[in-house]
């Protein structure tokens, strides 16, 4: 309705890439909706988190991990939950 790509609404969601937060985001313990769906890229940047750190958080816990592949697919293919996933990474970062 008014010419814009989805990613476009999108980036007019967040607001100005100046007004946005730099500092890293607490990971939350409840699962939010749609985060299994999320690649761990996607996730890294929601939540102001370096990928190649949660790689390497996830690697040290002997997983295996694909930045681009979603989050639940991770967590399948290592026999865990996503939210498992979730609070490997919270207490990797130390939050």
């Amino acid at each position: 309705a008014h010419g814009m790509t989805p990613q476009e609404l999108y980036e007019a969601m967040k607001g100005p890439q100046e007004q946005r937060p730099t500092e890293p985001l607490p990971i939350p313990k409840e699962m939010p909706m749609g985060t299994g769906r999320l690649t761990l890229a996607a996730f890294c940047e929601k939540y102001n988190r370096d990928p190649r750190e949660a790689t390497a958080i996830l690697q040290r816990a002997g997983l295996e991990v694909a930045a681009d592949a979603p989050l639940r697919e991770i967590a399948a293919a290592n026999g865990l939950e996503t939210l498992n996933l979730m609070d490997i990474l919270r207490t990797g970062f130390g939050d």
